[in-house]
């Protein structure tokens, strides 16, 4: 049996902007989510647990690993996008109009309020 979870609540969910790579801990919500994952899965006795290497993964998988008996593995296969100037896209508002907006199609790389993202 294979079980996925997604990490914990952080400051940055709480802010509704892309996350990407950047790499806030979790909150208070968070840990009290990844407490309650680990009381969850960790009695289920699974063989391994496996998180991006970022914080907040690790810390949402550690106390399923700590009922479990076992190590938290990392693998940079789980991690999330690089949303380049993308995450935290209001860091960028000043010199980036489409950013602050959070326009899904707009370019935030000085391309210009008005270039497309080809998909």
């Amino acid at each position: 049996m294979v079980y996925l979870a997604r990490h914990g609540q952080t400051p940055l969910n709480e802010s509704d902007v892309l996350r990407g790579l950047a790499d806030p801990p979790l909150d208070e919500t968070g840990n009290d989510q990844a407490r309650r994952l680990g009381a969850v899965l960790g009695p289920r006795g699974p063989r391994a647990v496996i998180a991006s290497p970022l914080l907040r993964a690790g810390q949402t998988a550690q106390p399923v690993a700590d009922q479990a008996g076992l190590d938290v593995t990392t693998d940079r296969c789980l991690l999330d996008r690089d949303y380049g100037p993308w995450t935290h896209p209001r860091a960028c508002a000043d010199t980036c109009p489409a950013a602050a907006d959070r326009s899904p199609r707009r370019c935030p790389d000085g391309a210009g309020e008005d270039a497309e993202i080809s998909s």
